[in-house]
């Protein structure tokens, strides 16, 4: 069976379409028709606003002018006659002022610049009062409607605000005359067929083109579809007896309607002249299809050919012959586009494919570069737990007071010390990197920051044969001592690393601008090139041996590196070479004002034994810390569970209780708010040590009453600290 071709479908096609195109274009027709009235109706909307714009705008005018009026000094002293000449100029300058009002809440009023000297002042009509007391009583402006003057009897529209006249609130009313509105309308411009008017909230003209008298009635239509709405769009019968369509909308700043009518023989002409076009465009369109059909069906259907060929060539990727043949044949570009397409899949197919494969690289990559990570993490933390597992077997055997076992214990405490900081270093980059490290700031001497935190450091740092030295003036700063602390140590454990034996380590604290720098610079093998710009980046470390000498994880200058941004400042790393040593600088910004050092502040605590309640769960932790209490003279009775806690509290009252969190019975949060509860036994200070230590678990253990939160490994000098700053009250110096 042969199958119908192309060229004839499409003269088929062709026919069948003229039903269905004249069907549509009488639909379109109506639709246009709709659309036409549609568009005018939208545009006398907004011809309305416009106008309504335009009042506003004016009245907005005159209400600032009167404003301006009653912030003068002779009114506000109660000087009548001083504001009745300054009223009488402002008057003279406004062509459209009729009268300047001074009203009292009684409606009486007390100044009037159409009256001479001596006359006596009128009392105000008994239907103003309302609009009046409200102006009073809530100060702010209102416009009122048109209206005769009770004396003059001239057609004015009031404009009140309230004013304090010797210390007394009264009204200042402005009547402003009508014909600036019909100027304003006149001013707009419109079609001399159109009728424009405002009108005033009770229905009244205001004004009007085609003029009409201020104070007459409106169209009862119009009147009643302003009860009804702000804004809208009517048939109506114009005054003059024209039948229109009118669009109305309300003044933002007064009572007003703004109306346009536009007469509906003028909406429907150019719409129906468009129909009538479309008709014949679309009867002309149909016959000329027909036509046609024949002749693009033979241009059409040879293509259709190649078309087919370029599908086939997309699999192999290959079509280099329908470029060739499409190239050929002019006149059907839309072939040519379509073999670009496929050309575009094909370079699309491979490059998804080479992503893939680059994708899959980094995939082996990242999960070599964690592998490589816990590699060096185990590497880290084995060391400092083989020197402790071998110090503790050496206190084991060793007799009580040897040598060896004090060797052993500082052993002990470097090594914990070492695993305490890379714990904390990877919190710290953890918070950072989520965003949950805040900042308490204090306005603090730089130097003397410095100047604690390397005396901390020599300290706890005896097996280092480097010599610090430091050079610094008084320097303030908004900053986070902890976190300060930490970034020098970290700068310093980092150059003592790459220092010779018996180096040198030089630190200074000075300004530059508005900038206060903090510098480290050591003697040691320096940085290369290379690694300068990389060594603040995370976990990234300069080449070393396989024994890895200076050990770490490349955790300490990207610490250093966030912490300082956190601060508004930044770091930067200078080395000269190989052997030239490297100077780190710290940049932060210097605080506004300057602080004073409280008196006594460094007077040193007097040393005294508490009664010291310990709550933990953990038996070697418990035993630990009740141990080192107890030999610095300490009254310590250690439990390991909340309810235990709370039975000590009540039979022992310690001045000092130290409570973990994570309790097996009740946790250490619901232990406090009990503590609080007891009577009359004396509250001790409460303080939490938990393994957490982010600034929410803070806040919750200061909710639930702890007036200390310490993150374990608690620092045994910051505990022995707080332990002599206490009082017996139950508070502490913290």
């Amino acid at each position: 069976m042969r199958l119908p071709g192309l060229r004839s479908r499409l003269l088929w096609l062709a026919f069948a379409s003229m039903v269905p195109v004249l069907a549509l274009c009488v639909l379109l027709a109506w639709i246009l028709l709709e659309r036409e009235t549609e568009l005018v109706r939208d545009g006398a909307l907004t011809r309305n606003r416009a106008v309504a714009s335009a009042v506003d705008a004016k009245l907005d005018g005159h209400l600032a002018a009167l404003r301006a009026l009653g912030t003068l000094q002779a009114l506000e002293q109660g000087d009548l006659q001083a504001f009745k000449d300054a009223a009488t100029r402002a008057q003279a300058a406004q062509p459209h002022w009729r009268n300047v009002l001074l009203v009292d809440e009684s409606g009486r009023q007390l100044l009037n610049l159409r009256l001479p000297p001596g006359a006596a002042l009128p009392t105000e009509d008994e239907s103003e009062l309302p609009s009046l007391r409200e102006v009073l009583a809530t100060g702010e402006s209102r416009i009122g409607n048109v209206g005769r003057g009770p004396v003059s009897g001239y057609v004015g529209i009031p404009v009140q605000i309230r004013v304090q006249v010797a210390g007394q609130p009264r009204a200042l009313k402005l009547i402003i005359d009508p014909q600036a509105f019909a100027v304003l309308m006149t001013s707009q411009e419109l079609p001399r067929t159109w009728a424009a008017a405002i009108v005033d909230g009770n229905g009244k003209f205001i004004a009007r083109t085609p003029p009409r008298p201020p104070g007459e009635l409106a169209s009862t239509g119009l009147r009643a579809a302003i009860r009804e709405s702000r804004s809208g769009w009517m048939t109506i019968r114009t005054l003059e007896g024209t039948d229109a369509q009118q669009a109305f909308v309300g003044s933002a700043l007064s009572p007003w309607t703004i109306a346009v009518a536009i007469p509906k023989e003028e909406m429907l002409a150019g719409a129906r002249r468009a129909a009538l076009w479309l008709a014949l465009g679309t009867v002309l369109s149909t016959a000329v299809a027909g036509g046609l059909a024949l002749a693009l069906g033979r241009r059409v259907a040879r293509p259709i050919h190649t078309l087919a060929r370029a599908a086939h060539d997309v699999g192999s990727g290959d079509v280099t012959a329908l470029l060739d043949d499409v190239a050929q044949r002019p006149g059907f570009a839309e072939a040519l586009e379509v073999n670009r397409a496929l050309q575009h899949a094909v370079q699309s197919l491979r490059e998804r494919e080479a992503l893939q494969e680059r994708e899959r690289v980094a995939l082996r990559e990242a999960d070599q570069a964690k592998n490589e990570f816990l590699a060096m993490l185990g590497h880290e933390l084995r060391n400092p737990l083989s020197a402790i597992t071998t110090s503790a077997q050496v206190l084991r055997i060793s007799k009580p007071g040897a040598d060896t076992g004090a060797l052993a214990h500082q052993v002990i405490e470097r090594q914990a010390r070492q695993m305490s900081r890379l714990v904390e270093d990877l919190m710290d980059i953890s918070r950072l990197a989520t965003g949950k490290l805040r900042l308490e700031l204090e306005l603090l001497d730089l130097c003397a920051v410095v100047d604690r935190a390397i005396e901390t450091w020599r300290h706890g740092n005896t097996q280092r044969d480097v010599r610090v030295t430091l050079h610094c003036g008084p320097t303030w700063v908004r900053i986070d001592r902890a976190r300060i602390e930490q970034i020098l140590v970290n700068l310093l454990e980092n150059a003592a690393k790459f220092s010779p034996k018996g180096g040198t380590i030089d630190v200074e604290v000075r300004t530059h601008g508005e900038h206060a720098l903090l510098e480290v610079r050591d003697h040691g093998q320096g940085i290369a090139a290379e690694d300068l710009a990389l060594i603040f980046e995370t976990f990234y470390q300069g080449t070393q041996s396989l024994h890895r000498p200076q050990g770490g994880l490349g955790l300490g200058l990207a610490l250093v590196k966030r912490l300082a941004e956190l601060h508004g400042g930044g770091v930067q790393a200078h080395s000269d070479g190989d052997g030239l040593g490297t100077t780190m600088t710290v940049q932060l910004p210097l605080a506004v004002a300057q602080a004073q050092r409280e008196p006594g502040s460094d007077a040193p605590r007097l040393v005294q034994g508490r009664r010291v309640l310990v709550v933990e769960d953990n038996d070697d932790g418990r035993l630990a810390l009740e141990t080192m209490l107890r030999l610095q003279g300490h009254q310590v009775e250690a439990v390991g569970g909340g309810l235990a806690a709370l039975e000590a509290v009540q039979r022992r009252a310690p001045e000092v209780a130290i409570i973990d969190i994570g309790l097996p019975d009740i946790d250490g949060w619901e232990v406090a708010r009990r503590i609080a509860q007891m009577a009359p036994v004396p509250r001790p200070l409460l303080v939490a040590i938990s393994g957490f230590g982010q600034h929410e678990d803070k806040e919750r253990s200061r909710q639930a009453g702890f007036d200390l939160h310490m993150t374990k490994p608690v620092d045994p000098a910051a505990l022995c600290d707080v332990l002599h700053s206490a009082n017996t009250q139950g508070s502490a110096a913290v």
